[in-house]
């Protein structure tokens, strides 16, 4: 690869072990080597919590990106954001980064490949609140609302949203979000609109390639003009520089941050939360309802599909099926809703 010479150094002057141009150790290696880095968190939840991340994890096809190093290595860290360059764009997109004398390529593949996950089929990432909306527009009428309303218990606009407002079963996942996908350090209350894309996506079950979205955000770091932000990906780049056989001897080791646990679940009261959203709903669930009697001449019964509003929504006006709604009604009510 062609060596960028800068016309005041000669082009040999330089550590080519640790740099591939004079240009990287003269001028990119100061923005990153007095910088922070969040090192992501690995999930160890009790079994009784694993609805609320590790089912979730699983069932989209990240669930092995819940077990991450536990330590990390400072100096190749910020060597690889140094050194680190983005080539093509959707499923062609690849790293390339230099690290002790070696040029080592990432692609999608091999990114999904070293954690075991799943390629998706969508190419997303955004930085801008506008960036939302433009999608949005593009994928028909009003879906900027449907996508606010699917993530949301209330909000108006995703500039506007932190977590307490999500749908509560989403708290650890945006938190999860937070330490391993987009990482971020400091507060983490807010959900910015690129992250209630994720949201929605993965409530609707439509599969984002996660490999390009780490790409992204990598360079995104690189390229940020704030030289004080935190670096990512820690723990994730243990596991990629052991793979590509880079040489760790000697070099710094430090501990990553603890995983996210129970302790998340009970502080955050997710349970209490979520039984406090479907009692706002309104919608019992028909199997905690004692079924009543049948009546001795039955109309067609009404077909329900798990939620009582489907009978209130969808019953005839005739006498039998009024009769069995206010014997619903009922039940609920003297069995304390």
């Amino acid at each position: 690869m062609p060596r960028v010479q800068l016309a005041h150094v000669p082009a040999d002057d330089f550590d080519d072990f640790r740099f591939p141009s004079p240009f990287h150790e003269q001028h990119q290696w100061p923005r990153f080597v007095n910088r922070g880095i969040v090192s992501g968190r690995s999930v160890d939840l009790e079994p009784l919590h694993h609805k609320y991340l590790n089912d979730m994890l699983v069932g989209y096809g990240w669930g092995r990106l819940m077990d991450l190093p536990e330590v990390m290595y400072p100096n190749l860290v910020q060597m690889f954001y140094t050194n680190v360059e983005l080539k093509g764009h959707g499923a062609r997109t690849v790293l390339k980064f230099y690290l002790k004398g070696k040029w080592y390529t990432l692609n999608r593949s091999i990114l999904a490949s070293i954690f075991d996950i799943e390629l998706g089929n969508q190419f997303a990432y955004f930085v801008f609140d506008f960036d939302l909306k433009d999608i949005a527009d593009n994928m028909g009428d009003d879906m900027l609302n449907t996508i606010i309303e699917t993530i949301c218990v209330d909000c108006n606009t995703p500039g506007g949203i932190v977590r307490r407002n999500l749908e509560p079963h989403l708290y650890l996942f945006h938190v999860w979000i937070l330490e391993n996908i987009l990482p971020k350090a400091g507060h983490l209350d807010a959900v910015t609109s690129f992250e209630c894309y994720i949201l929605y996506f993965f409530e609707t079950e439509v599969y984002l390639d996660l490999p390009y979205i780490i790409m992204k955000e990598i360079i995104r770091i690189r390229e940020a003009a704030d030289d004080s932000k935190a670096l990512g990906f820690g723990a994730m780049l243990t596991k990629i520089f052991k793979v590509f056989y880079v040489d760790l001897e000697g070099e710094e080791i430090i501990p990553t941050k603890g995983p996210i646990n129970s302790i998340s679940v009970t502080s955050s009261k997710i349970s209490e939360k979520i039984a406090a959203r479907e009692h706002d709903r309104g919608n019992p669930r028909v199997a905690n309802v004692v079924a009543p009697p049948a009546p001795a001449d039955p109309a067609p019964a009404p077909v329900l599909d798990g939620r009582i509003d489907c009978v209130l929504g969808n019953r005839e006006n005739n006498e039998s099926s009024m009769m069995l709604v206010l014997i619903l009604t009922m039940t609920i009510v003297l069995g304390g809703g």
